[in-house]
């Protein structure tokens, strides 16, 4: 019984200590301008860091701060702008984020979402996270028993743009709430089955902090000339989930530049000819309907190895595209469905165009 009861002790002192200890893992990450003079070094410094956007002045760029003396290095008039940028999401929960989703209330939803809409929704559990969270997609399709093309959608990669988690959570329960009144929603659902995935980083997601154990999750996927690469728990599931399926479009939701972009992004190269005009025009006609930019992503914002779209376009051929939501990752709950109006239109053109 001592044996036992030590046992149960050790149980109840360790699953707290491994989660400190994997908070503690998470990287500061400070915002750098990496101004004209250096823009020499971008080819090096976007190997080894994430450039988060292009500006007048230069790029922005995500930066470890123990990495930074050799980010430094490569860019000696580089200007930080911001120290610990994962702070601004921390003070945010400390006031509660009102009117935004945590973890357990996306969970929550899903659950209501399958009870609500029993005859069009399902729930699925595909994993793990590295920290054991469970990883839903919610599967979504009309009554109708036709062929219909497979599509995923997916947000929170990374953990600190809330404001994907809460556009697609609303636009999702229009699409599912106008199906039996609107003819254009029905249409789509009875030609498509959609897996929406809310949460790709639930660690990130929940401790309201940028990367996924340490690193950048959406820099970890294989692409054509680093097809072996070994990425976080969280994104192997993904991709073995987006393996696992006949897509044929994938739309990943990010924060906050207001852009749609499409592949390559781990090279300024095209995509092959034949699928060009198609990203172009889509991405384009999206754009039109919120003033967002539209373009191959080197030219929006600068080449970024190992990025989402340019694995589900390489690995599953699907019509990859991702989307930069406008304005901050964490807006006034006030602002939720204004961002989410302003998105909807491009949403429902991507999913005619499958």
């Amino acid at each position: 019984m001592k044996k036992v009861s030590i046992l149960i002790l050790l149980a109840i002192v360790l699953v707290p200590l491994t989660r400190l200890q994997s908070l503690q893992s998470e990287p500061v990450l400070n915002r750098y301008l990496v101004p004209v003079a250096d823009a020499d070094r971008m080819p090096e410094i976007s190997d080894l860091f994430e450039v988060h956007h292009k500006t007048a002045l230069g790029y922005e760029v995500i930066v470890p701060e123990a990495k930074a003396d050799a980010f430094e290095k490569l860019s000696p008039h580089g200007v930080l702008l911001e120290r610990d940028i994962d702070a601004r999401t921390r003070d945010l929960t400390r006031d509660g984020l009102r009117g935004y989703h945590t973890l357990a209330t996306v969970e929550s939803d899903l659950k209501q979402l399958e009870k609500d809409y029993f005859d069009l929704v399902r729930l699925e559990t595909y994993g793990k996270s590295q920290e054991g969270r469970p990883l839903y997609a919610l599967r979504i399709e009309g009554r109708a028993l036709a062929m219909k093309k497979e599509v995923m959608i997916t947000s929170a990669a990374h953990g600190d743009e809330l404001i994907t988690v809460e556009v697609t959570v609303d636009l999702i329960n229009r699409l599912l709430k106008d199906y039996g009144s609107d003819a254009r929603m029905a249409e789509i659902l009875e030609k498509t089955v959609i897996y929406y995935i809310p949460v790709v980083n639930p660690d990130g997601y929940y401790r309201r902090t940028r990367y996924a154990n340490g690193v950048d999750p959406n820099r970890e996927y294989p692409y054509p000339t680093q097809p072996n690469r070994d990425p976080n728990a969280c994104i192997k599931a993904v991709m073995a989930f987006a393996d696992s399926h006949n897509l044929a479009a994938s739309l990943d939701y990010h924060s906050a530049l207001g852009t749609f972009m499409y592949p390559w992004s781990y090279t300024s190269n095209p995509p092959p000819a034949a699928d060009l005009p198609k990203f172009r025009d889509v991405s384009r006609r999206m754009a039109a309907t919120n003033g967002y930019q539209a373009g191959q992503i080197p030219q929006v914002v600068y080449i970024a190895k190992g990025g989402s779209a340019d694995y589900y376009y390489w690995k599953n051929k699907t019509f990859a595209l991702a989307v930069e939501i406008g304005g901050t990752n964490n807006p006034p709950a006030s602002q939720i469905k204004a961002m989410a109006d302003e998105n909807a239109e491009a949403l429902w053109i991507f999913l005619e165009a499958v």
